[in-house]
């Protein structure tokens, strides 16, 4: 196909044309020497371009930044705290576990990434990180799953964002391994948006000959991917009015929390978030704050310094709410949120982009030769008319998958495994803190979701080895 008989199609002519326009058309330089194929798969992506969105990206490249206000007036946000909620607990919980009963739930985990800075080549979520049993992530939110649809006799439909690198073997796994137990038709899957990149030109980048590189939209996509593939018309449908989102990195995500799930419906909340206390103020993590009276998420790296280490008269930080990404979300709103157009901000990050030679070799340049584009989910809290924020417990909650080694990495989590575990077995009252540290344990989410559940544990349910306690 020669570009210049594109002309008897109008639309990609109009397309070749404004890409021009737009100072975009060196990636026709090698059309001539592609195989029809190759034009065509290259044509396909050209018709996928959102050529508005491409402008508002070239601007944004050239000046180096998103056009956003800095704050007039930033205060650490209201919290529930951990003291403040567990003299309440009893009289929200029930809320929340009237909304499982009714079916009133969906569970949305973003699963795109690749499980690379682990030394693993394949979806994070099909990576082993129980102790004992090594269960895959995947695993361990499906048990999750099953026993809160025992416990509520209902049936909580799971959505699982991938991206176009690893869709096809994230739901190879999932019938491989059965659905863990679950209904095939409880677990959908759908594909989160790429994006393209920019050179430090403004310009496209081709990859290959026929390839635009493009990048996954952020957490964020997840907002748009919803309703682009159809779930939210599914979870409109079916009555669902409550979207509890997690990403697929946090291994001790207490799933569809009923006690903060009853925060969230008798606050008439959007959208609420969940906390943690930060380690220290240099603490590479987001903090939700009042920003403009609105509530929204500073990312770390754009509080000011003093802000960070600013504390209070008995020496805790002023600005300490970490957010762990834990929400959740009215499907009303998140339907709100794509009804005129998607709606949340666009983010530049500077990073190394692998990119066409003129010799036709990629090559990874060894500095930042482009910007990515991404999207955040907390960027939608400021659209939300109320929203809530409550306090967890790191060690009960939130153990993120990052790293091969140090912080945030497989030992680490392992370790948070155990040290829950044994956690749970004192509050239980089945261990003194003693006994328990010389115990390894594993405990099954299929049948145990806190210390509550151990209470009045039958013995035969734990099955011992040496040190080693398997509990289920």
């Amino acid at each position: 196909m020669d570009i210049n008989k594109i002309s008897r199609q109008p639309a990609m002519t109009a397309r070749i044309k404004r890409l021009n326009e737009l100072g975009q058309g060196h990636i026709f330089d090698y059309f001539a020497r592609l195989t029809e194929a190759e034009q065509a798969h290259l044509l396909q992506q050209v018709a996928g371009l959102d050529l508005d969105l491409l402008h508002l990206q070239i601007t944004m490249a050239k000046s180096g930044s998103v056009d956003k206000p800095k704050p007039k007036l930033l205060l650490p946000a209201p919290v529930k705290t951990i003291t403040e909620w567990q003299k309440e607990q009893s009289e929200v919980i029930a809320d929340g576990e009237n909304a499982l009963r009714q079916g009133l739930v969906a569970v949305v985990t973003v699963a795109g990434g690749q499980g690379t800075r682990l030394g693993f080549v394949a979806p994070k979520g099909t990576f082993s990180i129980t102790p004992l049993r090594e269960k895959s992530l995947f695993q361990v939110f499906a048990e999750k799953i099953r026993f809160l649809n025992q416990k509520y006799q209902t049936s909580i439909p799971w959505f699982i964002m991938t991206s176009p690198i690893n869709d096809a073997e994230t739901q190879d796994f999932f019938a491989e391994n059965q659905y863990f137990g679950l209904a095939s038709g409880q677990v959908h899957f759908f594909i989160q948006s790429t994006i393209p990149a920019l050179d430090n030109q403004a310009r496209l980048i081709l990859d290959r000959p026929d390839h635009i590189f493009g990048n996954p939209n952020g957490h964020g996509g997840t907002v748009k991917a919803l309703w682009d593939n159809g779930c939210l018309k599914y979870m409109k449908a079916a009555g669902i009015r409550y979207v509890f989102y997690f990403q697929v990195d946090n291994a001790l995500v207490r799933l569809c929390d009923p006690l903060f799930l009853g925060y969230h419906i008798r606050l008439q909340a959007e959208m609420s978030s969940k906390v943690v206390r930060k380690r220290n103020a240099s603490e590479k993590v987001g903090i939700i704050c009042q920003i403009d009276h609105k509530t929204g998420v500073v990312e770390y790296s754009d509080l000011d310094p003093a802000l960070a280490e600013q504390t209070d008269d008995q020496n805790n930080l002023t600005f300490w709410a970490g957010s762990i990404a834990i929400h959740w979300i009215n499907v009303d709103f998140l339907i709100a949120e794509n009804e005129q157009g998607f709606k949340l901000p666009w983010h530049l990050a500077h990073k190394v982009i692998p990119v066409l030679q003129a010799d036709g070799r990629t090559v990874l340049p060894a500095e930042p030769n482009g910007v990515k584009f991404e999207s955040f989910i907390f960027d939608a809290l400021p659209d939300a008319r109320k929203n809530f924020t409550m306090e967890v417990a790191r060690e009960e909650e939130f153990s993120p998958l990052k790293n091969k080694d140090g912080s945030d990495s497989i030992d680490s989590v392992i370790e948070d495994q155990y040290r829950l575990a044994r956690r749970w077995l004192v509050q239980a009252g089945l261990l003194t803190a003693q006994e328990a540290e010389a115990i390894k344990a594993e405990i099954s989410p299929l049948t145990i979701a806190g210390a509550e559940d151990l209470k009045g544990l039958d013995p035969a349910r734990i099955s011992k080895v040496g040190e080693n306690w398997y509990i289920e």
